[in-house]
């Protein structure tokens, strides 16, 4: 993660193609989004919007109460399937929180997909 960015999201699969999501804080204070979304090598969108400081608090509000801050660091299943994540968030009280999986997740994580979802975060 960079300095000023509060949030980093990525998940991917061989042959399903792969998304990610970086919020970070601008000169100026403000929440920016940038997303991306690569399905082949030459068919990739990028955006990158503003948010609100509220939107962002209340997704790590609804992450605490769905417990992904006690997510463990690592989670790893063999035979792997070529899918693999990674989640990295640094705002207060969450510094330097980070879990990643390769070919699985905790019991949470497709709630988690739902909640960026819902935000609009994803």
């Amino acid at each position: 993660m960079q300095g000023n960015e509060l949030l980093s999201f990525g998940l991917g699969g061989y042959g399903r193609g792969s998304q990610s999501i970086s919020i970070r804080v601008g000169e100026d204070g403000s929440y920016l989004v940038s997303r991306t979304k690569s399905y082949s090598y030459d068919d990739v969108v990028n955006e990158e919007l503003s948010l609100d400081r509220s939107c962002f608090e209340a997704f790590i509000e609804a992450a605490e109460k769905m417990g992904v801050f006690d997510w463990e660091p690592r989670y790893v299943k063999c035979p792997m399937d070529g899918s693999d994540w990674d989640l990295a968030i640094n705002c207060e009280g969450h510094e330097g929180f980070r879990s990643r999986g390769a070919s699985a997740q905790p019991s949470e994580f497709y709630d988690f997909l739902t909640l960026l979802q819902d935000i609009g975060f994803w």
